[in-house]
């Protein structure tokens, strides 16, 4: 399992620097900063707890 971990500076334009980064990764040939398969699994992350929270039932991912 890859472990990687990046910190960004807190600022409230979060999604502004992650657009950019995206942006620069597809320019120059290199790797974003949040793969689409890490944003994937967030998104099955989310989907388990709103699963969860409708059926009071825990899911598995």
């Amino acid at each position: 399992m890859n472990t990687r971990m990046t910190l960004l500076p807190i600022s409230g334009m979060q999604q502004t620097l992650q657009m950019d980064n995206d942006a620069l990764a597809i320019l120059t040939g290199r790797e974003p900063l949040v793969t689409g398969s890490e944003g994937l699994a967030d998104i099955h992350i989310m989907n388990a707890i709103f699963e969860a929270a409708k059926t009071s039932r825990r899911v598995s991912l």
